[in-house]
């Protein structure tokens, strides 16, 4: 074990041996600070013993877990991490430890996103990006234990639509007489029909669908389960018409685009709408399906089977009601 010296370099440098492997890195203690460098070394000699010996676990930057969460993704999940990665890094410190990241660091960081304008979903979207990081790398490195995630408040996009722009959608579909305009309609009938995610109904295959029991299998990859959903006959109507494709859903990429538009040109002329609920967008089509049973009075537990919500704080949000549902009950009583 000893200290050196290298050309070109402020720092002191380590070097040590143990069973055959050299370990050799930079105390980053300048030269004039040897006592400094002295204690670097021991400590990282012993941080090294304990690793080999004991099974102690090694650590890692905030920079390195995230490039291993980046590397472990695809597509346009990879992007939304990368983006994540690089606001948070420049925010916190790249070299800072999973092991010393503390409260007042995640603090500092919602205290930063909101001085530079943020809103209060894209914040969340950083907590929780930082959260599922360094809980990735838990168990092959250290990561600190007890942090008091900051709580955010956001606003809820539970934006669904009424009847009227329901029909008014669909008619626009049908109105379009093209075959993605035809596939943009059905899947717009099955999401609100059976409240499916967008991806759940795009990667749906026929040995899920049970047209005897009139009901589909719906394996959720947001929280790993599988959950069973009812069928209506219009949806059922569908899939028959469908039945000679290789999935209900295939080559759907431009009428996802086109069932997108859509919805923005029929339901977010309404500015007012749009401040109170947020824009509607496909995922609207699933807010409507739940937020419809809750109105015909479906409990909450038993809606959360159906959306396939591991628990029911996650369905809370659709506990609402329709403001001219309240007026016309309020004129019956009076």
């Amino acid at each position: 074990m000893k200290l050196f010296k290298r050309d070109n370099s402020p720092y002191w440098w380590y070097e040590f041996s143990y069973m055959g492997k050299r370990t050799r890195a930079s105390t980053l203690r300048p030269l004039s600070d040897k006592v400094g460098a002295h204690r670097v070394m021991h400590q990282e000699y012993l941080k090294y013993m304990n690793a080999e010996q004991l099974g102690d676990l090694p650590e890692i930057t905030l920079k390195d877990a995230f490039a291993i969460s980046v590397a472990e993704a695809e597509g346009k999940t990879k992007k939304q991490y990368e983006s994540c990665s690089n606001k948070i890094l420049k925010v916190l410190d790249p070299n800072l430890y999973c092991s010393h990241l503390r409260t007042h660091h995640v603090e500092h960081l919602v205290k930063v996103r909101k001085q530079q304008g943020l809103k209060p979903n894209s914040i969340r979207g950083d907590l929780k990006y930082l959260k599922r990081a360094t809980a990735r790398v838990r168990g092959s490195y250290r990561v600190s234990e007890g942090i008091q995630w900051p709580k955010v408040s956001a606003f809820m996009k539970t934006r669904y639509l009424t009847e009227a722009e329901e029909r008014d959608v669909l008619r626009k579909l049908k109105l379009k007489d093209t075959l993605s305009a035809e596939k943009a309609h059905d899947l717009a009938v099955f999401l609100i029909d059976t409240g499916l995610r967008l991806r759940e109904a795009a990667d749906l295959q026929w040995s899920s669908v049970d047209k005897i029991k009139k009901q589909i299998e719906v394996f959720r990859p947001k929280t790993r389960t599988v959950s069973t959903v009812p069928t209506t006959n219009r949806v059922l109507d569908m899939l028959v018409r469908r039945s000679n494709q290789r999935q209900p859903f295939e080559h759907m990429e431009r009428a996802i685009q086109i069932l997108r538009d859509t919805i923005h040109e029929v339901c977010n002329q309404d500015q007012t709408m749009v401040a109170q609920r947020g824009a509607a967008t496909i995922h609207s089509l699933r807010d409507t399906y739940a937020t419809r049973l809750i109105q015909r009075g479906l409990s909450l537990h038993k809606l959360s089977k159906l959306l396939g919500h591991t628990n029911t704080a996650m369905t809370a949000k659709y506990a609402h009601l329709e403001v001219q549902d309240v007026v016309d009950e309020a004129r019956a009583l009076l």
